[in-house]
């Protein structure tokens, strides 16, 4: 079936394909588009409802999806997605009253990178409606009185409407348009026919937009409701196969428990495929479809399918940053992170995405540092260049933007550039004065510089202005944690865990100080268990294997490796953590004696990172592994013993290589060469008095070994033994020169 499924969408692909082919003279005005000014950049704000009439909420959406589906077909406009207007409403936390104010548009604009932010409202009179749009300048942050864009008309007429709206706005933007772009915007604003189908489409994707399994079920009845009144609805089909694949990968994480047999992984992607193909029947054109489609790949696991189906996504669209960020995330996770980001943008310049988008930079300079901090990539200082420049491009089209900084503060610490690290940290908080959560970033910033009184300021007096926020409270606990008030960090924990009991967050953060300033393991693995039952993406913005990772460690550290072991392994799938899994997993294999397999891991490791490979240290750790391997079918071989303790030694693992020297010792007693090291090892302990007596007998076992007489000579005289010290100095001299 399932590559029934691909041989599906390949032929609706074929057809949208077939069907982009444009009389010449279109394509002509294409070129000429193409060669253009850089396009203006527009966010679509939802409208406010005038008349504050509950039953006309839906209408504050349907205007802006509409309007914001339609203007995307105008190439000499870059509209700015929901997606990414939702991501920024989360990240600093602005509420959603601020879409409703016009004071709050040019901060809005500046963090998207916008030019023009189109502040729109209605109100619906009885069957009369109205809309109106504005258009905020950014720069200069004031409402252009000259450029207004209104309609006016019977509400049964509203998709007439919101398609007069368009044409509008664009001839008051003052933007060329081709007859091919005025079609293309009627038909991308064509949905639907029906008025009730499109209100319940609307209210179901506001829905979509937020998280949890609940709302997922109110779009699913909201959707499914759309298609009883429209069973043509392409778009209401697509939303259902979003959440489907939202439902599936929340069973595939194991994060719902429901023992109904409908509510099934499989059964969830059954049905996401069938609502694929539902609405790429209807609709092949529809890029939202495509990119269900490739994320339906992704799922499965069939990633050169899922890049097919992004690409077709982005070709429909390339201005979708959610197709943008999905084809990224595929491309990384399909190369293993070793694809050249110079290859990616060619890639995106391909699919016609804009290469000097702002936000595009952004996440390319994202993967380029994953790069430039592979400890041995040979490229490294080079792409960390490459991404500082990329970022610093960015920022100049998204000057308000605190994340910008905020990256290139973290590229400071790390490279030790103290003084750039402030500096961006400084520009965080000049930026951020409203939003806690960059404030509480820019803390931690401040902690990585070790100025926690600083740090600890900025926090409290943020605290006086949000002092609800929680990540701010977990920020100034963990600070705490690590000064003579630590008490008060417990109880601030403690409080934090009896008002946010479901939030891992606590606890995951408990976790880490009580790991890194008590090393209470035990302790530590209690709150990474707690945060690691409390877990989902929903509650918390990061990888579960972040926690196992932490987790992991702490069981190494209470020697508790067969715990360690099935984290280590999901971690094996994540290539952020696949590295350090490797050699913990390693690590466990080899100290439950289970050689064969620490070797093989070890081994497997080596061959799938071929720069780890070339470092010295990992060979040496390879070749104890195969020590140790050999040593389990021979436990009594001296020699094998002796060389295990060498590299041991080597590795500044001196308990162990004491322990493998006597015993190789106790096997072989008459072995010069096994009682000079460990001698040596005693006299690099500062152990002359323990060395003197292993080192003599090795030179009455092999009277012409210069170099025992050396380290005896050297043992003697951290004795004060001068007399005895150049005796053995001499014959070392002379048995050398033999």
């Amino acid at each position: 079936m399932k590559n029934v499924f691909a041989a599906f969408t390949s032929l609706c692909m074929l057809q949208f394909t077939l069907a982009v082919v444009q009389p010449q003279q279109t394509q002509a005005y294409s070129q000429t588009q193409a060669v253009s000014a850089t396009p203006l950049r527009v966010v679509v704000l939802p409208f406010e409802n005038l008349t504050r009439q509950d039953q006309d909420a839906w209408l504050s959406q349907s205007f802006a999806e509409s309007l914001t589906m339609g203007l995307t077909q105008v190439k000499a406009l870059q509209i700015i997605e929901r997606s990414q207007i939702d991501k920024l409403l989360k990240e600093q936390q602005f509420s959603q009253s601020a879409f409703a104010d016009p004071q709050s548009a040019p901060t809005l604009g500046k963090m998207l990178g916008a030019n023009v932010v189109a502040v729109g409202s209605f109100q619906k009179m009885g069957e009369q409606l109205q809309a109106n749009v504005r258009f905020v300048d950014v720069e200069t942050g004031k409402i252009d009185n000259q450029r207004i864009a209104q309609v006016e008309g019977a509400f049964s007429q509203i998709f007439k409407l919101q398609k007069d709206l368009a044409q509008t706005m664009v001839q008051q933007l003052d933007v060329k348009t081709s007859p091919a772009e005025v079609s293309q915007v009627n038909a991308a604003m064509t949905t639907t026919s029906s008025t009730e189908a499109h209100r319940l489409y609307i209210e179901g994707l506001t829905y979509l937009r937020y998280e949890g399994k609940v709302n997922l079920e109110q779009a699913e009845k909201h959707f499914e409701a759309a298609l009883a009144y429209d069973p043509k609805y392409a778009e209401a089909y697509a939303g259902l196969a979003r959440l489907h694949l939202r439902f599936a990968s929340l069973e595939n994480s194991h994060l719902t428990t429901s023992p109904d047999p409908q509510n099934t992984s499989q059964n969830h992607e059954r049905l996401a495929e069938e609502n694929i193909r539902k609405a790429m029947a209807l609709k092949p054109r529809l890029s939202e479809v495509y990119l269900a489609a490739g994320g339906l790949h992704k799922l499965r696991g069939e990633m050169d399918e899922a890049l097919k189906m992004t690409r077709a996504a982005l070709q429909l669209n390339p201005q979708s940053e959610e197709a943008i960020n999905v084809y990224l995330n595929i491309r990384l996770i399909q190369t293993q992170f070793q694809v050249s980001v110079d290859e990616l943008l060619k890639e995106f310049k391909a699919l016609g995405v804009n290469p000097e988008d702002p936000w595009l930079k952004f996440n390319l300079s994202a993967a380029s540092l994953f790069e430039s901090f592979d400890p041995i990539n040979s490229q490294g200082n080079a792409r960390r260049e490459w991404s500082k420049k990329l970022l610093l491009e960015a920022q100049r089209d998204l000057p308000q933007y605190p994340g910008i900084p905020l990256v290139l503060a973290g590229i400071a610490l790390e490279e030790g550039d103290r003084t750039a690290a402030l500096a961006y940290t400084e520009q965080v908080i000049r930026l951020s004065d409203n939003y806690p959560y960059n404030l509480v970033s820019a803390a931690r910033l401040l902690l990585g510089l070790n100025q926690k009184e600083k740090a600890l300021q900025l926090l409290e007096a943020t605290e006086i202005r949000f002092p609800e926020n929680r990540q701010l409270k977990i920020t100034k606990a963990m600070l705490l944690y690590d000064s003579p008030r630590r008490a008060e960090a417990k109880a601030l924990f403690q409080d934090l865990r009896k008002t946010a009991p479901e939030d891992p967050f606590v606890p995951f953060n408990q976790g880490l100080s009580a790991m890194v300033y008590e090393k209470d393991y035990p302790a530590a693995i209690a709150y990474f268990k707690t945060a690691k039952q409390l877990y989902s993406p929903q509650k918390i913005n990061f990888s579960e294997n972040f926690i196992n990772s932490m987790l992991s460690t702490a069981y190494l550290n209470t020697h508790n490796y067969r715990e360690a072991i099935p984290l280590f392994e999901q971690q094996l799938k994540d290539p952020i953590f696949r590295r350090t899994a490797y050699e913990g997993l390693a690590l466990s294999y080899s100290r439950l004696e289970r050689h064969a397999e620490a070797l093989q891991t070890y081994q497997d490791y080596l061959a799938l990172y071929s720069d780890m490979a070339a470092q010295e240290s990992k060979q040496r750790q390879l070749k104890i592994y195969h020590l140790r391997y050999a040593l389990a079918q021979q436990p009594q071989n001296a020699a094998l013993l002796n060389d295990l303790a060498q590299h041991l030694q080597m590795q500044s693992r001196f308990d162990e290589a004491l322990e493998y020297y006597e015993k190789a010792l106790s096997l072989a007693p008459q072995e010069p060469v096994i009682a000079f090291n460990l001698g040596s090892l005693f006299l690099e302990l500062e152990q002359p008095e323990k060395a003197v007596p292993l080192l003599e007998k090795a030179v009455q076992l092999r009277p012409n070994y210069p170099n025992a007489w050396t380290n005896l000579g050297l043992a003697y005289q951290k004795q004060g033994n001068a007399q005895a010290a150049e005796a053995a100095l001499k014959k070392a001299k002379a048995f050398k020169e033999l």
